[in-house]
């Protein structure tokens, strides 16, 4: 995603019901919407961010946090 942009993504596996929060390895401000049942579904999660103009450029990971622990990078 482009910095100074904001962007919904799906993530999708296994055990992402009950989030907490949304680690990130750039400057981000992540939400986990609430509306439509989001975060009952085990299997896939909507995340919302927004990257600030003067991230840096690059690959980066992601990792979900649920009341079971923490996903993989």
């Amino acid at each position: 995603m482009k910095p100074g942009t904001s962007l919904e993504i799906t993530l999708t596996g296994k055990n992402l019901t009950d989030p907490t929060g949304v680690l990130a390895t750039f400057p981000c401000q992540a939400t986990i919407p609430t509306d439509n049942k989001n975060g009952q579904d085990a299997g896939k999660l909507r995340v919302q961010l927004q990257v600030p103009a003067g991230a840096p450029l690059g690959y980066h990971g992601l990792r979900l946090a649920t009341k079971n622990g923490m996903s993989n990078l």
